[in-house]
């Protein structure tokens, strides 16, 4: 399992400088409050950036990064987070995506970078999206599941799916 420790970033939505956001202080549960400055409420106070900012490491958002960009710097978007397992990740527009770990280093805009995210993830990005990624007015996450994908939803978080194959394969045998 992936366990995010912290994760900076900067040039995204009203965060022109550099926030680091450290998660090893907090609780189980994380609830993100915020408040405008030149409104006094909670709206547009940034609560839903650290949480795009996040998906945009992660490769899951569906927000363009051109969009994501802040209009208050022409730095480009940046987001880097520490796992633990002594795995960092990063992701720019610049520079592209950039993991390192214990064994290596693998960088840059390449399938090679985005395959190692992958493994290092352990669930396809599009399972990770549907159950940690919702955005706003959105419904919830195994409301929008079909019957088939919450089965593979399942089978896949109970390290299943080499049985199933298995299984499969057996079935065909056995025809």
């Amino acid at each position: 399992m992936l366990k995010l420790k912290n994760y900076s970033f900067s040039g995204i939505g009203r965060f022109a400088q550099k926030q680091h956001i450290d998660l090893e202080t907090r609780d189980h549960l994380i609830q993100i409050d915020g408040e405008n400055s030149n409104t006094g409420g909670s709206s547009g106070a940034g609560k839903s950036t650290t949480v795009e900012a996040l998906a945009f490491l992660l490769g899951i958002s569906e927000i363009p990064s051109t969009q994501l960009q802040s209009r208050l710097t022409k730095t480009p978007i940046w987001v880097s987070g520490e796992f633990e397992g002594d795995i960092t990740i990063t992701r720019s527009k610049k520079d592209g995506l950039t993991i390192q770990t214990p064994s290596g280093t693998v960088s840059g805009n390449s399938k090679l970078a985005e395959e190692k995210l992958d493994e290092i993830i352990g669930v396809n990005r599009k399972l990770l999206k549907t159950m940690c990624y919702k955005r706003q007015k959105q419904g919830g996450f195994f409301l929008n599941l079909t019957p088939k994908e919450s089965h593979e939803f399942l089978v896949d978080c109970l390290n299943l799916t080499e049985l199933k194959d298995k299984r499969q394969k057996l079935e065909i045998t056995l025809k």
